[in-house]
């Protein structure tokens, strides 16, 4: 089974899926706002690549004239309430709260 082509605009942000996930402990939540991070694996300047060693990071990849090859992609990353740190090495970022949701606990008669 083959995935359909994904058309990429040149001139904006193109979604290329969304994230979902379950707080097993929403207790563990529940005191404050949640601003779950979500880290790509690219430094802040792309042509450094990965935080992991051997590691490109982010990678793309277009198809060329031959549907069998294809060339590479300027890759950028948007961190989702994380920041890069604002010198070099490690930490190389640390978590913002930027977008946040509130998780509350509706207790009720039977709730164990």
């Amino acid at each position: 089974m083959s995935a359909q082509p994904l058309f990429i605009a040149t001139g904006a942000w193109t979604r290329l899926f969304t994230l979902c996930f379950v707080v097993a402990d929403p207790a563990a939540v529940e005191s404050g706002p949640f601003c779950p991070s979500l880290v790509w694996d690219l430094q802040a300047d792309p042509a450094e690549g990965a935080f992991l060693p051997g590691s490109n990071g982010v990678v793309l990849t277009l198809v060329s004239g031959d549907p069998g090859v294809s060339t590479g992609a300027e890759e950028r990353a948007v961190q989702f309430n994380w920041a890069y740190a604002v010198h070099d090495g490690k930490p190389f970022g640390l978590p913002v709260a930027e977008s946040c949701v509130r998780v509350e606990v509706d207790c009720g008669e039977d709730t164990p």
